[in-house]
């Protein structure tokens, strides 16, 4: 049996589609809690790069947009990690999200323009997500006394395994 990646790549982005759409409808439903906004964006930002990531790989398009496509998976993991603090009482934190943006921007954009690198742009990648998931895996096992500790430990135990994908990701050539 074979997998078509692309096959796997448009599936993928249609799930997460949907899943903005929930998370859409979940924030104008709750309006009065802030999280929901923050992960409705960060999933919307997240499939954006996702779904230019999927069409650079169908066509020859410019070093730009795989600038563009990082940067916005990127973003959009930082604005989920941003919600889920948000959600549960955290405020603050706009300077790190702000900071961590623009690092993340500014670091594709210099592979960009300093020569195309695929293994350095697929490390960076990795490595923004995994650190990301990491802090969200962090934020999450901070709530496991609370009465919603089965779902926060299903979260937690799901960006785990993400960040520890995309971990070994980051080294394996």
């Amino acid at each position: 049996m074979s997998v078509d990646l692309l096959t796997l790549s448009i599936a993928l982005n249609l799930a997460n589609l949907l899943q903005s759409a929930a998370l859409i409808g979940l924030a104008l439903a709750n309006r009065d809690r802030v999280g929901p906004v923050w992960w409705a964006a960060g999933m919307g930002v997240l499939t954006a790069g996702l779904i230019l990531t999927t069409l650079r790989d169908v066509a020859l398009l410019a070093l730009e947009l795989h600038t563009i496509s990082n940067a916005l998976v990127g973003i959009g993991t930082i604005l989920l990690h941003y919600g889920v603090c948000r959600f549960f009482g955290d405020s603050g934190g706009r300077q790190w999200f702000w900071l961590a943006g623009g690092l993340i921007v500014t670091a594709n954009l210099m592979l960009a323009f300093t020569g195309d690198a695929p293994p350095l742009r697929r490390i960076l990648f990795s490595v923004v997500i995994a650190l990301v998931s990491m802090l969200i895996t962090r934020r999450l096992l901070r709530e496991l006394q609370t009465d919603t500790r089965p779902v926060v430990l299903f979260l937690a135990i799901v960006f785990l395994v993400n960040s520890t994908f995309f971990a070994l990701r980051a080294v394996a050539f």
